[in-house]
């Protein structure tokens, strides 16, 4: 019988069933909504293509639900066989399936939705359940495409040939045969996000109609803070990846079949240091040699009272390596401490020198001041940005900025919490924009130039002065220079 065949493509189908991301004009229901979401789909493999749909509703409701699909200007209802379903999460979903899809037509859009029967006035949640998008979705969003067990590099090829097929049989029986030619599924690239929506289709994967071409990406929730663009990895045709990172924007081109992801731009976080490696002023100066930051060489070094420590605020169990500079105006260090990060190669025709970073003050009794300072090769200071700490009766300790910052907000903190500073200096213009923690920019100015050769500036400096006492901890340093105009109106990092 044909539900017997069709049970026996279920077993692998099901087993691989994911959850469908390619939402088309999805409506909220109401209370009472005769509407059903497709919350899984798969496709069953054999001398037809089936394409298996898991609607969200309790299986003693299935004989009551029915499930249409279009494609090719047709209508279709899809089946159920009274029986077939589904356990994932602990949840059973009802499986409904179509008719045998032609290997021809498994690039064309397939919209489905699911209601219940007999209903007329509804908004159908419809979603895409192409053919294609899932072999594609199964390569490269489900990560098929670098399997390494048997059985998954099995899969991988089974998804690679039907493909392949699919392409095949569009151009022999389609495009040899009818008046209009279908751009082959081979020619076409897909596109995955699980932190957006793809351009106006409101669905987290998207074939596009041709190789290459941009893509705008609406973020989701899952889209994390710290990010600040996409990074686009591009499968090439050799096995190899392509990997581009796109800054301020939700516009990136596409070559080929990518996957996007939220780019988080990464810098020195310590963690392949020693914890506890401590260094006192000695001879010994260098840590962490040949640390590599955006794929550059870099390094730092260090003065008096500077080890690697946990990050002190970290959750129990959890390892943070972070800088720590202990600076105790008491002691033979007299409150003094610093270290210096060296600048990456400088782009060509930058002007912009950018230090960014997270730094945490604890400890904090008594004034301290904390410099930020960038200083050339011949170790003079062109600049300094300076945080005090100033204890105060409560937990919460006020901070302000050195007078050449006029109008900031003295309770400002970096007392007690995790805070990430950037610093850009434009050399050109010996004028500089600083941005603190949740505030936004809050300076663009002439700041406290002091006038030394900035032609080479060789490396920034983190320092406490002789009066502090307090422990600073540094981490996720970011340190390069850029190609960036000067604008004092422009607040956006």
């Amino acid at each position: 019988m044909k539900n017997s065949k069709i049970a026996k493509l279920l077993v692998l189908a099901l087993s691989l069933m994911l959850l469908v991301g390619s939402a088309v004009g999805i409506a909220v229901s109401a209370e009472g909504d005769s509407t059903y979401d497709i919350a899984k789909i798969s496709v069953a493999h054999g001398d037809r293509t089936y394409v298996l749909m898991a609607v969200d509703a309790p299986v003693a409701d299935a004989a009551s639900i029915e499930v249409k699909y279009s494609y090719g200007g047709s209508d279709y209802v899809a089946e159920y066989d009274g029986t077939s379903t589904v356990v994932i999460d602990e949840v059973t979903y009802p499986v409904f399936y179509t008719h045998g899809i032609s290997p021809k037509d498994i690039g064309e859009d397939i919209i489905a939705e699911a209601h219940a029967k007999g209903a007329a006035d509804y908004t159908a949640k419809s979603v895409n359940v192409s053919v294609a998008e899932y072999l594609y979705n199964m390569l490269y969003a489900q990560n098929y495409v670098n399997a390494t067990e048997p059985a998954d590099i099995n899969l991988k090829t089974l998804y690679e040939a039907h493909i392949a097929y699919g392409a095949a049989a569009q151009q022999a029986l389609w495009n040899d045969v009818e008046d209009t030619d279908r751009t082959l599924i081979t020619e076409r690239s897909y596109v995955y996000s699980a932190y957006a929506t793809i351009n106006e289709s409101g669905a987290r994967e998207l074939l596009l109609p041709a190789k290459s071409g941009e893509v705008t990406l609406t973020k989701n929730a899952d889209y994390p803070a710290a990010a600040i663009g996409w990074t686009v990895t591009t499968y090439n045709a050799d096995g190899t990846t392509t990997v581009t990172d796109y800054e301020k924007t939700d516009t990136v081109s596409i070559s080929g079949h990518s996957v996007i992801t939220p780019y988080i731009k990464a810098g020195i976080t310590f963690e392949n240091a020693t914890l506890g490696q401590q260094y006192n002023g000695s001879t010994d100066t260098t840590i962490i040699e040949n640390v590599i930051y955006k794929n550059k060489l870099t390094d730092y070094s260090l003065g008096a009272y500077v080890s690697i420590e946990n990050d002190p605020l970290a959750e129990e169990g959890a390892v943070n390596k972070v800088l720590h500079f202990y600076a105790n105006n008491t002691g033979s260090d007299g409150g003094n401490t610093g270290a210096d990060v060296k600048v990456v190669d400088k782009e060509d025709g930058a002007n912009c020198y950018v230090v960014e970073f997270d730094i945490l003050l604890l400890n904090v009794d008594t004034s301290s001041n904390v410099q930020m300072s960038m200083v050339n090769s011949a170790g003079s200071a062109i600049f300094s940005f300076g945080l005090y700490a100033i204890a105060g009766e409560t937990e919460a300790v006020a901070q302000k900025f050195g007078t050449q910052w006029s109008n900031v907000d003295s309770t400002k903190r970096a007392v007690n919490v995790w805070t990430n500073i950037r610093i850009e200096y434009y050399a050109d213009q010996d004028k500089a924009k600083v941005w603190f923690g949740d505030y936004g920019m809050i300076a663009s100015a002439v700041v406290g130039v002091i006038g030394a050769d900035d032609s080479n500036i060789a490396h920034w400096r983190f320092s406490t002065a002789s009066n502090s006492n307090v422990d600073m901890y540094v981490d996720n340093v970011i340190c390069e220079t850029i190609v960036k105009t000067y604008n004092a109106s422009d607040t956006s990092r």
